[in-house]
């Protein structure tokens, strides 16, 4: 057992030796460390600074330094120089341009075939220069002019520079036109007792009101439809000299019902107008309205001028339409003056209200030929 051990220690003793001596071998040699001086010269900084004494006797070695107070240094005062305020430029005001009218159209209406569609009514128009007769339709031009509306009695034309330009068929035509939109004077039809009751002179009405599409054209009436029903007519725009402001309606009221009947459409309202002019003397009118949602009623008593109560400082504006017992017929000598202006002044386009005016008496004209149509049968 003592062999193999020495053998073991032999192979260690020489694997010792031949490491020793390897190392020995290939051991490098190390090198010297050696100084790098520079090839420049080294620049020799000089301090230029003074030295600073006074920390000598700030460190007080012998006690005896007194420091003494320092005068605080005066703010230097800035004079800020304001610069004076620049002077406002006045606004170039922009010339207003003088609007120019274009002479009428030397035109003359002959005729309308009118149907059903209005868009397909046809006017025959003549040219005064050349007295040449044509058809014309919607759409169609003349001059610089174009056809916008034809009516079964006149037709509407716009100009190149935006005038609207209405030629009649009648002077007749032109004359009601204006007396439908003459709403004046209702100080002598209409007096107030107090808050939402009125007394209204039938003569006087009837003598200002002659067919249900101007009684319409006044309170400019549209039906209002709520959850796919007619519940009224809404009054539209007014003047404040007009018949509805006069009697205490306002621009979007809702007339729910007249005496009971409700104003919901084009046949009820025929009735109303048809039971307003048979009412007789000291006969009322009971309207219920309705303005923001809120509903409230009128009441209007019919009563001729000269039975209508008044006060002492009344009696003057109330002899003016009393003459004898009998109202005066100021209506009718209101209605001749204005026919002899509106005829001297046929040759001038009346206003854009004449397409609102003719659409509402066309819609009375059907509404009244199917009310016919039904009495009949």
């Amino acid at each position: 057992m003592r062999a193999p051990i020495w053998i073991l220690n032999i192979l260690f003793l020489i694997t010792f030796i031949l490491v020793v001596l390897a190392t020995l071998f290939f051991e490098s040699p190390i090198p010297k460390r050696v100084r790098i001086e520079s090839s420049q010269p080294e620049a020799i900084i000089t301090s230029t600074e003074e030295p600073d004494i006074k920390k000598i006797y700030e460190l007080d070695l012998f006690g005896t330094y007194q420091p003494g107070i320092e005068q605080p240094l005066e703010e230097p005062k800035l004079e800020i120089q304001i610069p004076p305020a620049p002077e406002p430029k006045k606004p170039e005001t922009p010339k207003i341009p003088e609007v120019k009218f274009l002479n009428p159209l030397d035109i003359t209406l002959k005729g309308v075939i009118a149907v059903s569609d209005d868009t397909k009514n046809i006017a025959i128009i003549a040219d005064n220069k050349s007295k040449v007769e044509k058809n014309y339709k919607v759409n169609d031009k003349i001059e610089d002019s174009q056809i916008i509306k034809i009516f079964k009695n006149k037709v509407l034309f716009i100009r190149s520079n935006g005038q609207l330009e209405t030629t009649y068929l009648t002077h007749r035509d032109v004359s009601l036109d204006h007396l439908i939109t003459s709403t004046d004077g209702w100080n002598k039809v209409v007096y107030r007792i107090e808050e939402n009751k009125y007394y209204l002179d039938p003569v006087e009405f009837k003598a200002k009101v002659n067919n249900l599409a101007q009684f319409i054209e006044m309170l400019d009436l549209s039906t209002v439809t709520q959850k796919a029903q007619n519940i009224g007519s809404r009054i539209g725009k007014m003047s404040d000299k007009s018949f509805g402001k006069t009697i205490g309606l306002e621009t979007g009221d809702i007339i729910i019902s007249i005496n009971d009947i409700p104003a919901n459409n084009t046949n009820n309202r025929f009735e109303i107008y048809k039971l307003i002019t048979s009412l007789n003397t000291n006969d009322e009118i009971k309207i219920k309205a309705q303005r923001k949602q809120i509903p409230f009623d009128l009441s209007i008593t019919l009563k001729q001028a000269k039975e209508i109560p008044t006060k002492k400082e009344d009696s003057i504006s109330l002899q003016t339409s009393v003459q004898e017992g009998k109202p005066m017929d100021l209506a009718e000598t209101i209605r001749e003056e204005k026919l002899k202006i509106l005829k001297s002044k046929y040759d001038l386009a009346p206003t854009l209200r004449d397409m609102r005016i003719q659409e509402k008496r066309n819609m009375f004209d059907k509404g009244k030929r199917e009310l016919f149509e039904k009495l009949k049968r």
